[in-house]
């Protein structure tokens, strides 16, 4: 497998989650500075990611 296959399979495997959390980001509609709600939201998604996956520099 070629590291680029390997990514690409990687950005596959996230895409869904990347798109519902990009949607629901939007619909917050957050000014800037105040982004309260889409930063936990992103935390909370990233922690996810480290805690499925050990850490993100490793995702398999």
């Amino acid at each position: 497998m070629t590291d680029y296959s390997k990514i690409d399979n990687e950005v596959e495997q996230l895409a869904s989650v990347i798109w519902d959390m990009a949607e629901q980001v939007w619909d917050y509609a957050e000014l800037s500075y105040e982004e309260f709600k889409s930063s936990a939201l992103e935390s909370a998604v990233l922690a996810k990611m480290v805690y499925n996956h050990g850490a993100c520099s490793s995702w398999p």
